[in-house]
C-alpha cells in the first residue's frame, strides 16, 4: 500500500469542507448505484453499508501524519450486486485525543456522531479500560466531551482512560427507556435507537481499540444516568461499573436492581437539584443496601442538577478501584 503525506500544511477550514464533501459522497454512494437516479429515485432502504470507516477519513484530514489506511464502504442495492469503493488516505490505527468520528447505523437507515477520547499512553500493546458517556435528556455526543480541555478529558488522560460518548440517536432519545409502540410509535422508534446507538459504538470502539473487556464502564447524567441504570440491568454481563449523575431514573424500577446486584455502582447527587430530585437516587441507594451491592453514594451539598463537574473525579477514582465480576462464568458480551 502506497504511503504519503497527504494533508500536512493544509488549512483547517478546507479539511472541514473535504470532510463534508466526503460524507455526502458516501451517503450517495449508498443510496444509489446509479448517479442519475439520484433526484428523481427516494432511498432504497436495502441499499446499506455494511462497512463504513468515517474515523479513518477525520483521521485522514486532521491528524497529519505519514501513515496509510485504507477506507472500504460496502452498499448491497441487491443480493447479487455488491460494490465496494475503496479510498486510501493517511491516518493511523488508534489515533489518540479527542475526536469526532461517525457510523452508520443501518437499522435506523442514518450517520450517527459520537466523540471519542483516546489517551496519549495508548499503544495497543495492551488492553485499556474504557468509559461510555451518556448525556442528559437535549444533549448531543459532545456534551460529556466536549474538548481536550475538558475535566472528562483531562481525567480520562490523568486515569488513563479511553471515553467514547455517543449522541444516543436523539437529543431525548431515551437510551431505551420507552420502547413500546403503543405509548408513543415515534418516540418508542427513537428510544429503541437510541440504546441501539450506544450499544453500537461500544462495540466499534472495542473493534478498533484494544480494550479490557474486565473495566468496560458505564455512567451518565441526568437523563443518561437513566439510561445508566437501564442499560446497566440489560446487559449485566459488560459492566466493570456505573456511575449515575443527577439521575433521572424514570422507569426504572429498584426491583430491577436484582438483575444487576453483583455490579458496583457510584451514584452523584445534588441535593439541591430541583430538575431530578435526589429523592429517586435515595430510594435507588437504600434498595442497593438491602441487597447488600457494592455502592458508594455522593450526596453533593449545595448542587443544583449541574453536578457532573463536581462528580466526575469520584466517578473516576471509583472506576479505577473496580473490576468486572464474572457471573456463572459467563463472558462478557460483545
Amino acid at each position: 500500500m502506497e504511503q504519503r503525506r497527504g494533508c500536512e500544511g493544509v488549512p483547517q477550514h478546507v479539511r472541514m469542507a473535504m470532510l463534508d464533501l466526503f460524507l455526502n459522497l458516501l451517503v450517495a454512494f449508498r443510496d444509489n448505484d446509479h448517479t442519475e437516479r439520484l433526484c428523481r429515485q427516494p432511498r432504497r432502504s436495502a441499499s446499506v453499508m455494511s462497512s463504513c470507516r468515517f474515523s479513518s477519513i477525520r483521521q485522514a484530514l486532521f491528524a497529519g501524519n505519514d501513515l496509510a489506511d485504507t477506507v472500504e464502504v460496502r452498499t448491497s442495492a441487491s443480493t447479487s450486486d455488491d460494490k465496494t469503493l475503496k479510498i486510501t488516505s493517511c491516518g493511523w490505527a488508534w489515533h489518540r485525543g479527542c475526536q469526532k468520528r461517525h457510523y452508520f447505523l443501518k437499522e435506523a437507515d442514518e450517520i450517527m456522531p459520537y466523540c471519542l477520547y483516546a489517551p496519549k499512553a495508548y499503544d495497543g500493546k495492551r488492553g485499556f479500560p474504557l468509559i461510555v458517556a451518556l448525556h442528559g435528556n437535549g444533549g448531543t455526543e459532545d456534551t460529556m466531551l466536549p474538548s481536550s480541555n475538558s475535566l472528562m478529558a483531562k481525567l480520562a488522560e490523568q486515569f488513563g482512560y479511553i471515553v467514547a460518548s455517543p449522541k444516543g440517536y436523539r437529543p431525548d432519545g431515551g437510551y431505551g427507556g420507552k420502547t413500546e409502540d403503543s405509548w408513543d410509535p415515534l418516540h418508542a422508534r427513537a428510544s429503541r435507537f437510541s440504546e441501539m446507538d450506544v450499544m453500537s459504538v461500544l462495540r466499534l470502539v472495542r473493534e478498533e481499540y484494544r480494550i479490557d473487556d474486565n473495566r468496560i464502564y458505564l455512567m451518565g447524567h441526568s437523563g443518561g444516568g437513566g439510561g445508566t441504570w437501564r442499560l446497566g440491568a440489560k446487559y449485566p454481563d459488560i459492566w466493570a461499573a456505573l456511575g449515575p449523575i443527577s439521575s433521572a431514573a424514570g422507569g426504572f424500577s429498584p426491583d430491577s436492581l436484582e438483575r444487576m446486584r453483583q455490579i458496583p455502582v457510584v451514584v452523584c447527587h445534588g441535593d439541591a437539584d430541583s430538575v431530578a430530585p435526589v429523592s429517586a437516587s435515595r430510594t435507588l441507594v437504600a434498595r442497593m443496601k438491602e441487597l447488600g451491592m457494592t455502592h458508594e453514594y455522593y450526596e453533593l451539598p449545595g448542587v443544583t442538577h449541574a453536578a457532573v463537574i463536581p462528580s466526575l473525579p469520584h466517578v473516576f477514582e471509583f472506576f479505577n478501584r473496580h473490576r468486572r465480576v464474572a457471573t456463572q462464568g459467563k463472558e462478557p458480551q460483545r
